[in-house]
């Protein structure tokens, strides 16, 4: 498993460098969050800090915003719809190692990817801009990179249990497209989740869009306590179950579905 993980791996940082046209547009479509830090600093500029939040804050918090976009959003309901469509599933059910394990490899080696272009500019960024600090502990920066990585995880399998609704239909990429735009205004990315009405951003924090953006950037920015970290990663935890387990039922559900069609 761990000869064909590194050879996964391999293929699709390849596929990653390749496409580079692609890579580009996505790493502008980061360009968003810092239109969003436009419109705050306009706000904090015109009425001073904004419930607690200065220009370093929002500078900081849209910074790290666009880096966790392109780390931690996973596109796999879409491209598990084009291999249904297409039938290169067959050619994955082929290979010896299940397809959740060479979908995973391809978000993975995407994000290495990517990594290799905004690490090095955010790393600029914060040498040149004084309003870009992260003031925080080892143990607070360990918190931080795992909430990242365990929120990336979830919205794996997020979108790979709304995949197997392909299975039944051609609509699933569309009724990704719905739950995701729910969850762009849930998880922080439009706007910091303290900033927003008390039964919203309480409902956001039970929700899993938070774990892989709100999340870790407000442990980045140093704004909740052990307890709420530990709160924090326990709905994370909790979602990550309930997604798995979703998707298991869904690809033996529809796998069978799938065989009976393609026979």
């Amino acid at each position: 498993m761990t000869f064909a993980y590194r050879a996964l791996l391999r293929a699709h940082v390849g596929m990653g460098v390749a496409y580079r046209a692609r890579l580009t547009v996505w790493i502008l479509s980061s360009l968003f969050p810092l239109m969003m830090m436009a419109v705050w600093l306009s706000v904090v500029d015109e009425v001073g800090p904004t419930a607690g939040w200065r220009i370093s804050d929002f500078v900081s918090y849209y910074a790290g915003g666009a880096v966790l976009f392109h780390t931690t959003t996973s596109f796999l309901t879409w491209a598990w719809d084009a291999d249904l469509r297409s039938g290169d599933m067959s050619f994955k059910l082929l290979k010896p190692i299940d397809p959740f394990h060479q979908y995973l490899t391809q978000e993975v080696g995407l994000r290495v990817v990517v990594l290799v272009f905004l690490l090095p500019t955010l790393v600029v960024l914060t040498l040149l801009l004084p309003d870009l600090t992260y003031q925080l502990t080892p143990i607070e920066w360990f918190a931080a990179i795992t909430a990242a990585l365990t929120g990336f995880f979830l919205n794996v399998l997020m979108a790979m249990a709304f995949a197997t609704i392909g299975f039944w239909t051609t609509q699933a990429g569309n009724l990704y497209s719905l739950w995701w735009g729910l969850g762009a205004f849930l998880s922080g990315w439009i706007a910091p989740l303290s900033l927003l009405p008390d039964v919203v951003a309480d409902v956001a924090v039970v929700m899993p869009f938070r774990s892989s953006m709100g999340f870790p950037l407000e442990i980045l920015l140093g704004r909740l306590t052990g307890a709420e970290i530990a709160t924090g990663f326990a709905v994370t935890g909790i979602w990550i179950g309930g997604f798995a387990l979703l998707y298991r039922l869904g690809w033996r559900m529809g796998l069978r579905r799938y065989q009976a069609v393609g026979g």
